[in-house]
């Protein structure tokens, strides 16, 4: 080919993505998120039937990406979203908007091929994961700091009417009291003229914010084009708790420590997980969250994890099983229809109760109302869970290893142990003058039914520990 277009259509990144994965149905949903989470920028042409803006194109901000997408939303063939989508102003632009924001039925969408390529086809995912660019970071520390008010941008009217006019007088960037400081003034003395100190004031107020910015992350040690993304992620999330939905990745991903977790392959043989334990190997690719993380964070992790696992139940994928009624220990398959509203983790732990935060305001309100029904005592069928598991993480990874660990595993009932003992002594198991054997071989026993694992003998215990030969 000649030349390759920046854009291309929904049935054309949908055929690049399965090629590449092999499941459809999973590209699907993996191309919806990553639009939901505007990894991927979108055009739209507005339905030539709707007068307002028929036949018209429009892209980045100027496009309301819905919050959640599903591929029942989309006619895949056709490359058109079903509902109507809402058009308006980008910043900067409301003075010349007539009408604000409104839902316009779309004719056609096209994705940013570039994006579909390194978000979806990627090879070295996992390691720009773990990158943060200085750009990226400017952006989130701006709309984290100044939400509503922050100017990313100018627009091209903008930078236009500044080249034609120039910037003329104005505040030096750092002198700016932001409170009292109007970005969007406008002086009626001619449209032109109005529009022209609209951007200078967007000009400055840019400036303004991008120095304060620039001095943030300067005192936190974030110097050069790119910096760690998690403990960028761990100040940020410090500095603007509230804002956690902006700060870390909406869309979930395997943790880069599955790739190469022993646990993984070891839970295959089990037939079922505990479901918070299934959560935390999801979000963090262990059973128990990271103490080093935030709080605020490991939540927000957990919620990513539940609605990924959680819609993979809806298609009956992942099983799980669990009781009606917290006080009876029944084993009741959960029924795949049951997730057809959004759900989420509840409390007690390994319990299941609606979202009410993604419902809809007749769910929300049967919810409050205590009409729909909660799951507890939760697990998760073990082999499918895996199974589905393994196949979202990097497959040539996830395969050497299993192969690695299934050729040199033995002793299972050692290696469930060992598990145990480095979670309850982290590594640093007490001599049996501290920590007589009785009383080891008892927390361990505890330990493996506390995560409905196979008992295991004390003389296996103890050689796991080392005191046994």
């Amino acid at each position: 080919m000649i030349y390759t277009p920046d854009w291309e259509r929904l049935a054309r990144a949908l055929e690049r993505v399965a090629s590449a994965h092999g499941d459809l149905e999973e590209s699907k949903a993996a191309i919806c998120n990553a639009i939901a989470d505007k990894k991927i920028a979108v055009r739209v042409t507005v339905d030539r039937s709707h007068h307002r803006h028929s036949g018209m194109t429009f892209a980045s901000r100027n496009v309301g990406v819905p919050v959640r997408l599903n591929p029942d939303d989309f006619d895949w063939t056709q490359s058109r979203p079903l509902a109507p989508w809402r058009i308006g102003p980008q910043p900067g632009e409301h003075y010349t908007w007539i009408g604000g924001w409104q839902p316009e039925p779309i004719s056609l969408i096209e994705l940013r091929a570039k994006h579909v390529t390194k978000v979806l086809l990627g090879h070295n995912r996992e390691v720009d994961a773990s990158i943060i660019s200085r750009a990226q970071a400017t952006q989130l520390v701006g709309m984290a700091r100044f939400a509503g008010d922050w100017v990313g941008r100018l627009t091209r009217r903008e930078r236009y009417l500044l080249d034609r006019h120039g910037l003329g007088p104005g505040p030096q960037p750092g002198t700016l009291h932001q409170a009292a400081y109007d970005p969007f003034a406008e002086i009626n003395e001619g449209e032109e003229h109005t529009e022209t100190e609209g951007a200078r004031s967007r000009h400055w107020l840019m400036q303004w914010q991008r120095a304060w910015v620039g001095k943030w992350q300067k005192e936190r040690g974030f110097t050069g084009p790119k910096f760690a993304r998690a403990k960028f992620e761990m100040e940020l999330i410090e500095a603007f708790p509230w804002k956690v939905n902006d700060v870390a990745p909406i869309s979930w991903s395997p943790p880069g420590q599955l790739t190469a977790s022993r646990l993984l392959i070891e839970l295959s043989n089990e037939p079922t997980i505990w479901l918070s334990n299934a959560v935390n190997l999801m979000a963090f690719g262990n059973e128990n969250a990271p103490k080093e993380r935030h709080l605020i964070e490991c939540a927000f992790r957990r919620r990513q994890a539940t609605t990924v696992l959680f819609e993979a139940a809806r298609r009956d994928i992942v099983r799980l099983i669990g009781s009606p009624d917290v006080e009876r220990d029944h084993s009741d398959p959960i029924p795949p229809r049951y997730f057809d509203i959004p759900r989420n983790l509840g409390d007690p732990d390994n319990c299941i109760t609606t979202d009410l935060d993604r419902a809809s305001d007749a769910a929300f309100s049967a919810a409050f109302d205590g009409k729909h029904q909660k799951w507890f005592n939760v697990r998760v069928d073990g082999p499918s869970f895996v199974a589905w598991l393994r196949s979202r993480v990097s497959p040539s990874h996830t395969d050497e290893h299993a192969a690695k660990s299934l050729a040199t595993r033995r002793q299972p009932s050692r290696d469930r142990a060992k598990r145990a003992l480095a979670d309850i002594y982290s590594d640093n198991i007490p001599d049996q003058a501290v920590e007589p054997n009785s009383i080891l071989c008892r927390k361990v026993g505890a330990w493996l039914k506390k995560y409905n694992l196979a008992e295991v003998k004390d003389d296996t215990i103890l050689r796991a520990a080392g005191r046994r030969k």
